[in-house]
């Protein structure tokens, strides 16, 4: 394939085949996988990184290795192109954690010959699973303990825990992993918590009682959302407080925010149970235009040993901080904006105290004059000079046609030189 450096590549796959590329798909029957034997769940689409084991010219065979199966950039699988015709694709082995949850339907002896030795953390599943099959519907009493790995997008995040679902037997039972600490509203950033455990999933540990061929009662801990406490929540504190988006300009006497500081300054008042009304906004509304790209930043780039900061006024919005080639880059993302602010400055010659207050600066410019002015002049201030500043534009933002979220990450790393 063409389009790695890597000599890797990308595939896709779903119930109508295996795609080498948006055009290239082979059906199911053209793989070693066992297709009458299974069945992805519908509007499944998995992503897999793969390696090129061989290629079998005279048969256009191709054997792969599986590199990742959760791969968190996969752009170049819609520009890459096999080097050569494919018309067979074989799998090595295959890690059944990682497929099994996407399958509505599976017969796991048909699997055999493509498994690897199952780890500690697979359990016991039953060799067929269909849910319409009534011959598994016994009635008995019975416990059943498993421990499965979630992914963090996969996971709903609720006030006092975390749901997760997850197949027993033929049910499809969903787990509510208690946590006292954690608020519905932290559904937004739930990439800033995997990067903050440094995983991107988390195990669990489940019991399920069935009396007479019906779950009674299910109950679930992990000890990886237990980690999820004050020190972890940090920046993301804040969202315990109730009245941000009460608060008058006049109250304000800086620009940035960090959690502590809503808390000491009295700036919001001790939360609710259910939370601060601007983020319960947020996370109702699905359809927020830049919700991707505040996800991006939090998940992805924003470094670690950085508290992510907060701007109350013009409009409440979050400063990450991220590391670029040469240079350090503040990026500024209201909720609901049209833009992306970019401010970058030359470590060697900027210390990041100093950075910081000619950002805090710059955002009292656009405070006081309107982000137009200073778009177009105000940015050129002496006082700020030290901070280079770009603007990027949500394009299709809100399109149910096009996706302007690859155009805008791309032009993001264009910039974080």
């Amino acid at each position: 394939m063409t389009g790695s450096s890597t000599h890797t590549f990308y595939i896709r796959l779903s119930n109508a085949g295996v795609a080498l590329n948006p055009d290239l798909i082979l059906p199911l029957s053209s793989t070693n996988l066992p297709y009458t034997s299974m069945r992805f769940r519908d509007q499944v689409e998995l992503y897999w990184e793969v390696s090129i084991q061989k290629y079998e010219k005279e048969q256009y065979r191709l054997f792969i290795d599986i590199q990742d199966y959760e791969p968190e950039d996969v752009t170049s699988f819609f520009t890459q192109k096999p080097k050569s015709p494919v018309d067979y694709l074989e799998f090595s082995k295959i890690v059944w954690i990682e497929l099994y949850p996407h399958l509505s339907f599976y017969k796991k002896s048909k699997f055999d010959h493509l498994l690897e030795a199952e780890s500690d953390h697979q359990e016991i599943l039953p060799q067929i699973v269909q849910r319409s099959d009534e011959w598994y519907h016994k009635k008995e009493n019975r416990e059943v303990q498993l421990t499965f790995s979630v992914p963090f997008e996969r996971a709903k995040f609720v006030t006092g825990g975390v749901l997760v679902k997850h197949r027993v037997d033929t049910y499809e039972v969903e787990f509510l992993i208690e946590n006292g600490f954690i608020l519905r509203e932290f559904e937004l950033l739930k990439e800033y918590f995997a990067k903050a455990l440094d995983k991107q999933k988390f195990f669990v540990s489940a019991k399920v009682h069935i009396e007479n061929g019906q779950i009674t009662n299910a109950s679930a801990t992990s000890t990886d959302i237990a980690q999820i406490d004050e020190r972890i929540l940090g920046a993301v504190k804040f969202l315990e407080a109730k009245s941000i988006h009460h608060t008058s300009p006049s109250e304000v006497d800086k620009e940035l925010f960090t959690a502590d500081d809503l808390y000491e300054r009295d700036l919001v008042e001790e939360s609710t149970k259910n939370g601060i009304e601007l983020l319960e906004i947020l996370i109702r509304d699905e359809h927020i235009r830049n919700r991707k790209q505040i996800q991006y930043l939090a998940g992805k780039l924003h470094l670690r040993q950085h508290k992510i900061l907060f701007t109350a006024h013009p409009q409440f919005g979050f400063v990450f901080q991220l590391q670029g080639q040469a240079y350090m880059h503040f990026v500024w993302e209201l909720l609901n904006s049209h833009a992306t602010y970019i401010w970058s400055y030359d470590p060697q010659t900027t210390p990041h105290n100093l950075a910081l207050r000619k950002l805090e600066f710059a955002l009292s410019v656009i405070r006081t004059q309107g982000r137009q002015s200073y778009r177009f002049g105000m940015s050129d201030d002496v006082g700020i000079s030290d901070l280079h500043f770009h603007v990027i534009r949500h394009d299709k933002a809100s399109s149910s046609i096009s996706d302007g979220f690859p155009l805008w990450r791309a032009q993001l790393h264009e910039r974080l030189v």
